[in-house]
């Protein structure tokens, strides 16, 4: 590997790749300091056979600045996601916990449950527990009449011996009908929506120019990039189409919900 790819690393927070010989990446890490994180791998004093492997492989080195460590954060754990580097071990075991889904069985009617995520079906709303989704749940039930049996948390046929009883309107027998029913879930679901904050996280840029701007959509991790110190926040589509969209995960929704608590400031609510 070239001396000067290392020597000439900036020293701004990013995301580096180091390459094999056939320019594949087997390495993403973050770096409030890319020259001197970089700088790190090789000069510490650690020299293990796994630790000599890996330098042996390296050929070359690239990278991304960001404007904020966080943004390093974020970059890092998409990366690492997208392109499942060899030598990365970090998050590559973290998965999302539980949500609540919604489908519709073969009587037309809307079913709802908690169960660990997927990884191709969005949940409507994630929790860091299956009890927290269970009690979120029975909260619904109760506001919305909903059927126990239907959300999963009756044992029974029906629900005329749960402690539901009193919720259900009969629609585990088929006595509700389907359209009454399934609006009542629609309007229990867009209850949980309405609670799923939107807002963007806007800081400094690379340079002076510009902004960075991270943005969570109905509590989902929705993107960031960088915008003009004169950009209308009201806009919430031009500013959607601006912004570089990426894979939301929960590792990365909890980095921007933690940096939101501690700088309100930073903080514009849609």
């Amino acid at each position: 590997m070239p001396v000067e790819q290392v020597d000439n690393l900036p020293p701004m927070p990013g995301v580096y790749y180091f390459h094999d010989a056939r320019g594949k990446i087997i390495y993403v890490g973050k770096a409030i300091n890319l020259s001197k994180r970089v700088k790190s791998h090789f000069s510490n004093n650690k020299a293990n056979r796994q630790k000599q492997e890996f330098m042996r492989e390296i050929h070359r080195i690239s990278y991304t600045e960001t404007a904020t460590d966080l943004m390093a954060h974020i970059l890092e754990s998409a990366e690492i996601r997208r392109l499942w580097p060899s030598h990365n071990r970090s998050q590559r075991g973290y998965l999302p916990r539980y949500g609540l889904f919604v489908y519709e069985d073969r009587n037309g009617y809307k079913r709802m449950g908690i169960e660990k995520n997927k990884l191709y079906f969005k949940p409507v709303y994630t929790f860091n527990t299956i009890i927290e989704g269970h009690n979120r749940l029975r909260e619904l039930i109760q506001e919305y009449n909903l059927c126990a049996r239907l959300c999963n948390l009756a044992k029974t046929d029906d629900c005329a011996d749960s402690i539901y009883a009193e919720h259900c309107h009969g629609a585990c027998t088929g006595a509700e009908e389907v359209g009454m029913y399934n609006n009542k879930v629609d309007k229990a679901v867009q209850t949980l929506l309405q609670q799923l904050p939107t807002f963007a996280l806007v800081d400094r840029g690379i340079n002076d120019e510009e902004q960075s701007c991270i943005l969570v959509k109905q509590g989902s991790f929705f993107g960031m990039g960088y915008i003009a110190h004169d950009t209308n926040m009201d806009d919430l589509e031009r500013l959607e189409n601006t912004l570089q969209p990426y894979q939301d995960n929960d590792y990365i929704r909890n980095l921007v919900f933690k940096h939101a608590a501690e700088y309100p400031e930073k903080c514009f609510t849609f």
